[in-house]
């Protein structure tokens, strides 16, 4: 009798632990897009990854293909960030804690409004138990982002807020011009 207590209790902590586990999409790398793994690198495009899992087809996707727009904008406030912060280290301009916080704020102003630059070219949706998990490439375009933040550089407000003078401008104009499609 005993034994046979001790068993059944097993046999349902077991159900318990493996029943409750779900019904998640497991995945080897064999099955991940081949872009997931190594986003492209090119010299005049940014590339995002995203991905994302749940019950919906259509909530997953899109969540997804927001994780790649997302990589992009993160993407692009670091090199904004640092342009901003090299330019003006070039003319000798301080990196006291408010400079720095009005960096960070212009790199997220200019970032944010890239992503209606953002293209998804590539997606990948696996089904499993009853749970999809989705992939999705995203690309945006050096040259459009360029001409964004120079537009962005030039608001009156925004100069005033991060101290762009004449001598800053030319100087970021430059590094505008630099800007590449490597992951920073």
């Amino acid at each position: 009798m005993r034994k046979i207590t001790l068993l059944s209790m097993t046999l349902m902590i077991a159900f318990m632990v493996f029943g409750c586990a779900g019904s998640k999409v497991v995945h080897k790398q064999s099955d991940l897009p081949e872009w997931y793994l190594n986003p492209p690198e090119e010299e005049e495009y940014l590339y995002g990854i995203g991905e994302a899992d749940g019950p919906d087809l259509g909530m997953t996707r899109t969540a997804a293909e927001a994780a790649a727009r997302d990589d992009i904008v993160r993407q692009v406030a670091v090199k904004v960030n640092n342009m901003i912060k090299s330019s003006k280290q070039q003319i000798g301009q301080g990196a006291d804690a408010d400079v720095i916080n009005m960096q960070q704020s212009a790199s997220s102003q200019i970032a944010s409004q890239m992503l209606r630059e953002c293209k998804i070219i590539e997606r990948k949706i696996d089904t499993g138990g009853g749970t999809y998990k989705a992939f999705a490439l995203a690309k945006m375009s050096l040259a459009a982002m360029r001409e964004e933040t120079k537009k962005t550089l030039k608001k009156k407000d925004l100069q005033r807020q991060l101290e762009i003078g004449s001598e800053l401008q030319d100087v970021l104009g430059k590094e505008i011009d630099k800007i590449d499609g490597s992951r920073e």
